[in-house]
């Protein structure tokens, strides 16, 4: 579970370190390409994510 929360946080910073790269006109109009893809990839995973936590305090409360 830790893997994927670190996997999560590269990939935010790597998304954010090539913002930079690009300068502050792509913040405004992203290039089309990439537009919904890191997006679509991060509300993925956390949506994975919420998953797994609300499977796991089920199970939690299960066994109580």
């Amino acid at each position: 579970m830790e893997m994927r929360e670190r996997k999560i946080i590269i990939m935010e910073s790597v998304a954010s370190e090539s913002r930079k790269k690009r300068g502050r006109s792509s913040l405004v109009t992203p290039p089309p390409r990439s537009r919904g893809g890191i997006k679509r990839k991060i509300l993925f995973l956390l949506f994975k994510q919420l998953k797994l936590v609300t499977l796991q305090l089920l199970n939690h409360l299960h066994s109580e």
